[in-house]
């Protein structure tokens, strides 16, 4: 029988991001080099910065071409990322923030709890968006993604993997012919709609659960990643999204309810001996 244990010692969460998406183009040159130079409190926590490479298209009536370019040209939105190297792994962000195009992307890859990462993203969030107005520029979808990630250990022949331990196999995020097969590596995404009448909105979720293995089946990997989106929004207002001292703002309740739902979720697809491992009881 084949073993898990989380990517972590305390919990499996391999990644976490958070994304705000604006209506048009938020990312202008010159607003990617006021980042630069202002004066962010962030870029204490973010040192390091590196500007994204964007791409001019040039559509004609017999073909289209696209030219790869770091510099501000005419017509290009340029991007900026700023960034701290995880110090356990040099090639991976222990926490990056992306403004590119319509969107903020804020990451997280080395997680700790919820409250101190969800406050951390928001603060992130604030300092960006003081440096501009988005009253004629609104948020459409905040989005929540999460990745979950499970070392398993075949058995000691080599020759047999299975998700037993890992996956509920009552789980109805689970295909039958999955359960009933049990092949070496499989992928099953899924996605469906939910209404939140607490949001007064509509959440869109993505659901992909992986198992990749190599022979011999010693050890392998699986990976749940669950990614929501609250979309249809119109927010135009800043003490609407970050609330004050005597309310919550709605960025706060979208992923707090996320994070919930997120969690539900993992509850009824995990087996209860990982649930423990992973302390979501705890959270």
């Amino acid at each position: 029988m084949s073993t898990f244990e989380p990517f972590r010692k305390s919990n499996a969460i391999d990644e976490i991001a958070f994304v705000l998406q604006f209506r048009s183009f938020i990312s202008s040159n010159e607003f990617v080099k006021n980042l630069i130079v202002s004066d962010l409190g962030l870029k204490k926590e973010l040192p390091d910065y590196d500007i994204i490479s964007s791409f001019t298209i040039q559509v004609g009536e017999q073909q289209a071409q696209s030219t790869p370019s770091n510099q501000p040209t005419p017509g290009n939105h340029i991007g900026i990322i700023f960034f701290k190297k995880s110090e356990n792994d040099p090639k991976r962000f222990e926490w990056s923030l992306k403004v590119e195009n319509n969107r903020i992307v804020v990451t997280c890859s080395e997680y700790t709890d919820w409250a101190e990462v969800s406050t951390k993203a928001k603060t992130y969030f604030r300092e960006v968006l003081a440096k501009f107005s988005f009253e004629d520029n609104p948020i459409v979808e905040i989005t929540y993604q999460c990745l979950d990630k499970f070392i398993c250990r075949g058995s000691q022949d080599g020759e047999t993997i299975a998700f037993e331990g890992l996956f509920d196999f009552n789980s109805g995020f689970l295909t039958k012919k999955i359960i009933t097969e049990n092949p070496h590596a499989w992928h099953i995404h899924q996605g469906w709609f939910e209404t939140s009448g607490r949001l007064s909105a509509q959440m869109l979720h993505n659901l992909n659960l992986n198992m990749s293995s190599k022979r011999p089946f010693a050890l392998n990997e699986a990976s749940v990643s669950h990614l929501i989106r609250v979309h249809n929004l119109k927010l135009t207002d800043e003490n609407h999204l970050f609330g004050g001292a005597s309310q919550a703002g709605y960025l706060t309740n979208v992923l707090k309810e996320t994070h919930t739902a997120n969690k539900e979720i993992i509850s009824k697809l995990l087996c209860k001996p990982i649930l423990k491992k992973i302390g979501m009881k705890d959270e």
